[in-house]
């Protein structure tokens, strides 16, 4: 007994190459076969070859970047390596005119030996340095205090002058917020002064530039100021106290 086909589960289809009676003309039938693994590959070989370019790509621009990167820290390192002596010893005034921290001896060796070249009697002095920061713990300031001394010097009125106009070209950078004179003698000769003095200073920057940032370059008030702090440095050469380093060092590294 002939048996039937067994019906298809309902909602599929069933396909064949028959059906579609797809016929190929006798001399073209060899063709078949390379013409559907050339239409594989030409499907298959974007889905391949796609991401590995975008690689490359992505490559080559890290590549360029590190170049540039590269160049500018070269160039950087060029101009750090032709820095003579002379402009490093500017810099080094700069940081003696402005210290990076509060200088109380300096301030003090400062105006004890314009005292003494101005044959002035220092009879008290009264530092007030507020919070010193130092390497092991940083002081979160929104705005540097400035050191004040208070002091007392006696002596002839004119080398009280001399000492008081002297005090706006003392290294570090002070300047005057109080002053209180009093005279004695018969011609008014001698006198008392009091004086409330800020020596000034600057911290280091918190946060320092990327490495490959370019070096700035001094503008023309820069290299006044550098010219002007030389000039002044020169003149009180005699009284710029003698100290190591202005610059910070570890205690520990002798």
């Amino acid at each position: 007994m002939p048996t039937s086909p067994s019906p298809s589960p309902p909602g599929t289809n069933r396909f064949s190459l028959a059906k579609l009676n797809i016929k190929f003309p006798p001399q073209y039938r060899y063709l078949f076969v390379p013409t559907v693994i050339i239409t594989v590959i030409g499907i298959s070989l974007p889905l391949l070859v796609a991401p590995q370019t975008s690689n490359l790509i992505r490559q080559r621009e890290a590549v360029k970047a590190n170049q540039a990167q590269e160049a500018v820290l070269v160039n950087k390192l060029a101009q750090l390596q032709s820095l003579d002596e002379p402009f490093l010893s500017q810099v080094q005034l700069l940081t003696l005119a402005l210290p990076t921290e509060k200088a109380v001896s300096s301030s003090f060796l400062s105006l004890s030996q314009a005292a003494t070249q101005n044959q002035l009697q220092l009879t008290s002095l009264k530092l007030s340095p507020g919070l010193i920061s130092t390497e092991s713990a940083q002081v979160q300031a929104t705005s540097p205090e400035d050191l004040k001394i208070n002091l007392t010097v006696e002596g002839e009125t004119r080398k009280l002058e001399a000492f008081l106009s002297q005090i706006s070209k003392l290294l570090p950078l002070m300047s005057i917020e109080e002053l209180g004179l009093s005279s004695s003698g018969i011609a008014q000769e001698r006198g008392n002064l009091r004086l409330v003095i800020n020596s000034h200073w600057a911290p280091l920057p918190d946060k320092l530039p990327p490495v490959d940032t370019p070096l700035p370059q001094l503008s023309a008030k820069d290299q006044e100021t550098l010219s002007q702090v030389s000039q002044l440095a020169t003149q009180l050469s005699p009284i710029i106290p003698e100290s190591p380093s202005p610059y910070r060092t570890s205690p520990f590294s002798h």
